[in-house]
């Protein structure tokens, strides 16, 4: 129920403010290039599914179903900034600010950092997926993407969803003009805005007071490089999009998608505790942890509702 009120939050705060909008950009943008009108009559945005349906996400229709092009509720308030039917959003391309966050090597104390800190080395055993966790024999360089995220995501940091925004918000910040650029960009550019709350949902998912738990596990040497580094971006990060969403607390704005992470963390920091304990115990060359590694592991996947 809680993840159907987040759909539906999403079109009730997103869609309903950009279908509306998109054919008229969508004609605006073909005449600018192309130079002449689209010509098409038929509005090209229709909605055909929605939140709910069968397991394969195909929606509970009846045979004589037939889409129709979305309108605006007329009893939906105008959102502040929201732009116009009569035009395209006239989103400028922001300046290059070549904002860098400190780089997290692959190889060295971050990559020690990473195989020690995470159950990295559990995921590649457990019996899911068509294809191994790495492409081929190596380090981190080998290592596939969802293994990656997913790792991250099981010790509680899930840094590939937030790393690096931080940096770019305070780098825009510095540049004359620069964080109101951002501000328009959160206020009138749909994809932003989406991404904007993309990141707030994973940060209001990361705990980093257990991540530290798993930071523990690494050699003193490779977390000290690393670990300092990963806590202050978050702050900056956590900082920039509390300022962009006009928030106290993060999802605030998403009361039905923060009470469900309120409800729901309490039930899975038990099995990130175990977790950690029983990587403790597995790599000091203690035998018989898989079996219980394998279900935490599985375990945090369902209660964070994030895999990789």
């Amino acid at each position: 129920a809680s993840e159907v009120k987040n759909v539906l939050w999403y079109v009730e705060n997103v869609l309903w403010d950009v279908l509306g909008d998109l054919p008229d950009a969508i004609a605006d943008a073909f005449e600018r290039v192309y130079g002449e009108p689209l010509g098409i009559a038929v509005a090209p945005v229709r909605i055909h599914s929605w939140a709910g349906g069968d397991m394969d996400g195909n929606p509970l229709v009846t045979p004589g179903y037939r889409p129709r092009s979305p309108q605006p509720r007329p009893d939906a308030p105008a959102r502040r900034g929201a732009p116009s039917r009569s035009r395209a959003l006239p989103i400028r391309p922001p300046p290059r600010a070549h904002a860098r966050a400190p780089r997290l090597a692959r190889t060295g104390p971050p990559g020690d950092a990473f195989a020690a800190a995470t159950p990295f080395e559990e995921i590649g055993e457990l019996p899911i997926g068509s294809r191994p966790a790495k492409r081929a024999a190596g380090g981190l360089e080998a290592l596939r993407a969802i293994p990656w995220v997913f790792a991250w995501t099981q010790n509680r940091a899930i840094l590939p969803g937030w790393y690096g925004v931080g940096s770019a918000f305070e780098s825009f910040a510095r540049r004359r003009g620069g964080w109101e650029v951002v501000e328009e960009m959160a206020s009138r550019w749909p994809f932003f805005r989406t991404v904007l709350s993309n990141v707030e949902m994973v940060l209001a998912k990361t705990d980093l007071r257990i991540a530290r738990e798993y930071a523990a596990l690494a050699p003193p040497e490779a977390a000290a490089a690393v670990w300092p580094r990963i806590e202050k971006e978050y702050e900056k990060t956590v900082r920039g999009v509390r300022r962009l969403q006009g928030v106290e607390r993060l999802l605030d704005r998403n009361p039905s998608l923060q009470t469900s992470i309120d409800l729901r963390n309490p039930y899975v920091d038990p099995m990130s505790y175990i977790q950690v304990e029983f990587l403790r115990r597995k790599r000091a060359g203690e035998r018989g942890c898989d079996p219980v590694l394998l279900l935490t592991l599985n375990g945090i996947a369902v209660g964070m509702r994030n895999t990789g």
